[in-house]
């Protein structure tokens, strides 16, 4: 058991530059063991122990790559600094079986393995596991200087990064065009006088598409994803519509049509958080 006064101590020893190999373990151990409760609400070691163990984890990664020795750390790391970690090359995907021991794969794990380009495949391989939010978050979050006047001169996302994405989000739209009335929803949605406010042309599979216009004319085409792009397209078009017009009313062929389709896409992609089909 370690003395919580001590944590300190060990996140210092961890980041020290002549600490020897064979102590690594030893403060592995001293930074990961849950610190023993006491029935206290004023009782933080454990808040202690886990700031020490967040400060000293980038060292310890450093400075090993034992994957038996990293397990520990990577499993209690959380999902922000993991993704941190990855952008900057230091978790790699030779870790992802340890995290997804106990994690969850989320955008900024994604993002982060696909800077580096060795990665991109990997990061691709974890697109399946995400909502269509979670598929939208990896393409805008993607220029971590989106919100500066420098924004333009990130790299930008890598091309087969994006093609994936598109893949997922649209993939669920691409099955229920082939298999109109088969949804939760589909019935209920092609009664136009509810008013239902849901629309394709404002969802995530918008969003997503819409970073990439210059793409339009080539996905349009597309022999897979084609149908889809053209749908999210004159969806969106007619939203646009209806919001400089809001006193008119659709027509029930466009209401019914794409407005069944929006409600059959949300359920469907809420009972299958893995949307890519492969």
């Amino acid at each position: 058991m370690v003395n919580a006064g001590t944590y300190p101590l060990w996140q210092q020893l961890a980041v020290a530059e002549g600490l020897p190999d064979g102590a690594l373990p030893a403060v592995i151990e001293a930074l990961c063991a849950p610190a023993r409760a006491i029935h206290d609400v004023y009782d933080r070691r454990e808040e202690w122990r886990k700031k020490a163990f967040a400060d000293a984890l980038p060292a310890l990664l450093r400075r090993t790559t034992d994957p038996a020795l990293r397990r520990r750390p990577l499993e209690q790391a959380d999902d922000g600094q993991l993704a941190e970690l990855a952008g900057q090359g230091v978790v790699t995907a030779a870790d992802l079986p340890a995290m997804l021991r106990t994690h969850r794969p989320t955008p900024g794990l994604v993002t982060g393995l696909a800077r580096h380009p060795g990665q991109v495949d990997d990061a691709i391989g974890l697109l399946c596991h995400l909502h269509d939010t979670d598929l939208e978050r990896v393409v805008s979050e993607w220029n971590p200087r989106r919100h500066r006047a420098d924004a333009g001169a990130f790299p930008p996302a890598p091309p087969a990064l994006l093609d994936a994405v598109l893949e997922c989000a649209l993939t669920p739209l691409v099955r229920i065009l082939d298999n109109l009335g088969e949804h939760p929803g589909w019935e209920i949605s092609q009664r136009p006088g509810l008013g239902l406010p849901h629309e394709f042309g404002e969802g995530a599979p918008w969003r997503i598409l819409a970073t990439c216009p210059e793409r339009w004319p080539e996905l349009v085409d597309h022999p897979t994803l084609g149908k889809a792009v053209q749908h999210l397209l004159l969806d969106h078009a007619e939203a646009e519509h209806l919001r400089a017009a809001p006193r008119r009313h659709p027509s029930p062929l466009t209401r019914s049509g794409r407005l069944g389709l929006s409600t059959a896409l949300s359920a469907s992609t809420d009972r299958d958080i893995a949307p890519c089909g492969h």
